[in-house]
């Protein structure tokens, strides 16, 4: 994440260099109210969860209005609710243009919809990577607005340890909610999403053992399945 972050500001830069004579695009702040108030940046802004698809000379003007629109409609979408269609807005203008600003879009769109371990990881791209000399100071603001977020998020994420009884069962695969478990990570607390869950744990020679369970944000589960032979 970080160095997909780090490359598409690089991409910004070099954008920025080859066409100082583009009039400057403005651009919302994360917490704005008002849709067309904004920051002035040299290129349009996207998020750092994408690598940027193409090198400075297949960038058109039209791939950079497009950007900009998205963003735009994100913003407006997001200040309505809409979390879900302001998060497909913004992730689709990431594909063209990363950038930390509109990262925190998609952390907070993130948020609204439960999805706070993603929004966590987001925020902590923006806060590790290291901006390139001749960054936007949007960029540092959006860092400094990462960290105070992430601070606000992180004693929010629940916590579940899957623990399978017996310890270290052969073959054993554990999944939630239809995702693989790493097998070091049974018998270990790991951050989830708020809501409802699904844990499945198979072995050769053993029946599946199987638990729904619920969790609320700052809650931490411990989740027991036992294994028997069949």
């Amino acid at each position: 994440m970080k160095s997909r972050l780090a490359i598409g500001l690089l991409l910004i830069l070099a954008l920025s260099d080859c066409g100082k004579r583009r009039k400057p695009v403005k651009y919302p702040t994360p917490d704005s109210n008002d849709p067309n108030s904004g920051i002035t940046i040299a290129q349009p802004t996207a998020t750092a969860t994408a690598t940027a698809t193409a090198p400075p000379g297949e960038v058109t003007d039209a791939d950079r209005t497009a950007a900009r629109d998205l963003y735009n409609a994100g913003a407006a979408l997001q200040q309505q609710g809409k979390h879900a269609d302001a998060l497909d807005k913004f992730q689709r203008s990431v594909s063209v243009f990363p950038a930390p600003t509109t990262l925190l879009h998609v952390a907070q769109c993130k948020i609204a919809l439960g999805r706070l371990v993603e929004a966590a990881e987001d925020y902590r791209a923006i806060i590790n990577v290291t901006m390139p000399k001749g960054s936007p100071p949007a960029f540092f603001d959006a860092q400094k607005m990462a960290a105070q977020e992430l601070g606000t998020l992180e004693p929010r994420v629940p916590h579940a340890k899957v623990i399978v009884t017996p310890d270290k069962t052969p073959g054993l695969q554990v999944t939630i909610d239809g995702q693989p478990l790493n097998a070091a990570l049974v018998g270990v607390t790991r951050p989830i999403d708020p809501g409802t869950h699904k844990v499945v744990a198979t072995a050769p020679g053993y029946a599946p053992a199987e638990q729904s369970f619920d969790i609320k944000e700052k809650e931490s589960k411990d989740i027991p399945l036992t294994m028997k032979r069949k």
